[in-house]
């Protein structure tokens, strides 16, 4: 199976890499940085598709700074939002699946909940990351007929943050 792994340089994407590379049965994988492809760019997304034809895509890339999607909203929803839609797009066009790492920030408007949050439940963002990671998950749910989203509320690994 042939996997591209978009933000392979970062804390998650670099450690999903060496899992999936791992004997037994490695898989295929394309590793791919900021610098081999541009979310926010539909053509950049397109060529590395041609290149590669993955089957499936996971998206570890994200503009995931708190106080810096707060000063800089319009960035945040080009990767964030606009992003999942231009790899959505060119995964259903493909016929390829995508994984797209979310975040818990989709939660968090109701202050008294005193139970885990479950997949049913509502989304209630209450800053900017979390609107623009939602709005992402909206496009891929809208595009797509098959997909995985993963919200994930920490990272820890191998590589560090």
């Amino acid at each position: 199976m042939k996997i591209m792994v978009i933000g392979s340089n970062g804390q998650l994407g670099s450690d999903l890499v060496k899992i999936l590379r791992q004997e037994p049965d490695p898989f295929e994988v394309i590793s791919l940085t900021h610098t081999d492809i541009e979310i926010t760019d539909p053509a950049s997304i397109q060529r590395a598709f041609t290149a590669h034809q993955p089957q499936v895509v996971l998206s570890t890339a994200a503009f995931h700074k708190l106080e810096l999607c707060e000063e800089n909203a319009e960035k945040a929803f080009a990767v964030n939002a606009m992003g999942a839609r231009h790899l959505a797009m060119a995964c259903e066009t493909s016929k390829a699946e995508l994984v797209f790492i979310s975040t818990d920030y989709v939660f968090g408007g109701e202050r008294d909940h005193a139970v885990p949050y479950q997949e049913s439940d509502a989304p209630a963002p209450v800053n900017v990351y979390g609107v623009s990671k939602l709005a992402g998950e909206y496009f891929i749910r809208y595009l797509m007929e098959k997909y995985f989203i993963v919200r994930v509320c920490g990272l820890y690994g191998i590589s560090g943050s």
